[in-house]
């Protein structure tokens, strides 16, 4: 969060390194026995400052500011990265290891399995605990803490909550993304899988389709993914596709200059999230239009563990990986509609940060489960869009077989070596 550094000028922002903006709302000296009641700003990483010297001021006051944001984004990595090989090896025993097959990249852990992984050291107040896929067989430890428990536990007198967004405002310029089926020939409805799947040739080819039918024709586009590893293979993907990808060698400033100043009518860039700041804080010279590719439900449910009613807890996870033949059945699942239902803060957020910084610029959500709940954009505030998708399916399988030069089919896992024998006995000790 930086309360001030939103306000300084463009040109000057872009000449500050990331320390020297760091700096700007970096608040770790603070007198706490001058203040002499004057507001200062503290990051929620920081918190521990007012655990050590809050006690010094009589009557400390706290305004917690986007608390809805936090409990939606802060996350703590627990010990370093883990290979496949080494999650197998200590919780082989355990049957929350069955769960990593498939597409699913996050399973709920406990303390005593971070400890048969070498993890031994815990912040306080932990919310919960997941392991997360990463892709290439390796393996992230998150936690994420009870905000609101540190705060009750800190020496003030009160506590004020203030949502980060004004719920009130309209989100004109942003909108959810369906196939139309009146206009296509094609909408290659039983290929469409969700996000998470391992099938990611399949995946792109039908979002790249999305893509190409969304958006101001005069806005370059900017696709912001959550797995920044993708980044890559995307671009040269798009490259083949007819899209201009500036250069990532150039500085991100640069990037988003050679956005706008690039004959192509075809304008892209790829970004992850952890970047989208940055990407917006550097564009002052038009509109942008921002691709929100899928939302990370999973991870999301896991955060939100203690949070929300355990009937939320859906079996999401069975289908990450499975081509989408039972649309019905999907449309039932009440739990996962309000999960979805339950970014709109994080939406608010997003939409309001691309709209300060250019009022023409739009937001489109494509995560392709939206597909299945019409009417949702009510819920969110949103407007929706239909897009033509292929005219006949030979231009489906065309798209593909473009796609296949850059991803491949096979398991990232497909060469792991397993002993039979081993396996078999692990299955009947846990079964």
């Amino acid at each position: 969060m930086h309360p001030y550094f939103k306000h300084l000028p463009i040109a000057i922002r872009l000449k500050l390194t990331s320390e020297q903006s760091t700096l700007i709302c970096d608040n770790i000296e603070v007198d706490f026995g001058n203040i002499n009641h004057k507001p200062i700003c503290i990051k929620p990483t920081d918190i521990e400052i007012l655990k050590q010297h809050g006690n010094r001021v009589s009557d400390l006051k706290i305004i917690v500011l986007g608390n809805e944001l936090y409990n939606l984004t802060s996350k703590l990595q627990l010990g370093q990265d883990l290979d496949f090989a080494t999650i197998f090896d200590r919780l082989k025993n355990e049957p929350i290891w069955l769960q990593m097959s498939g597409g699913k990249s996050f399973i709920s852990l406990e303390q005593s399995h971070c400890r048969q992984l070498g993890i031994t050291e815990f912040p306080e107040f932990v919310q919960n605990i997941w392991l997360e896929k990463i892709g290439k067989g390796k393996f992230k430890v998150w936690c994420n803490l009870n905000f609101e428990a540190c705060i009750n536990d800190l020496p003030i007198n009160e506590a004020f909550y203030i949502d980060w967004v004004d719920e009130t405002f309209n989100k004109t310029n942003s909108f959810i993304i369906r196939p139309d089926a009146r206009k296509s020939g094609y909408i290659a409805e039983q290929k469409r899988v969700n996000p998470e799947s391992l099938y990611r040739k399949i995946y792109w080819v039908y979002q790249f389709k999305l893509f190409e039918g969304i958006g101001n024709p005069n806005n370059p586009k900017v696709l912001i993914l959550n797995d920044e590893l993708e980044i890559e293979k995307l671009s040269a993907y798009a490259r083949r596709k007819g899209y201009f990808i500036p250069d990532t060698k150039a500085s991100l400033a640069r990037q988003v200059e050679l956005l706008h100043t690039h004959r192509s009518p075809n304008k892209l860039l790829i970004a992850s999230f952890l970047t989208l700041d940055k990407i917006i804080s550097s564009n002052y010279t038009g509109a942008l239009d921002f691709i929100w590719d899928s939302f990370l439900l999973q991870e999301k449910l896991q955060m939100l563990k203690g949070k929300i009613p355990i009937e939320f807890e859906t079996n999401e996870e069975q289908k990450e990986d499975d081509y989408q033949t039972d649309i019905n059945a999907v449309q039932k699942d009440y739990d996962l509609f309000s999960l979805i239902k339950l970014h709109k803060p994080l939406i608010d957020y997003y939409y309001k940060m691309l709209y300060d910084n250019n009022s023409d610029s739009q937001l489109f959500l494509c995560d392709t489960r939206l597909t299945d709940y019409y009417g949702i954009e009510k819920s969110l505030n949103l407007n929706a869009e239909n897009v033509q998708m292929w005219f006949k399916e030979a231009d489906y399988y065309t798209d593909k077989e473009i796609a296949a030069e850059f991803f491949s089919s096979a398991h990232e896992n497909a060469d792991t070596d397993f002993n039979i024998d081993e396996a078999k006995e692990i299955l009947r000790q846990i079964f």
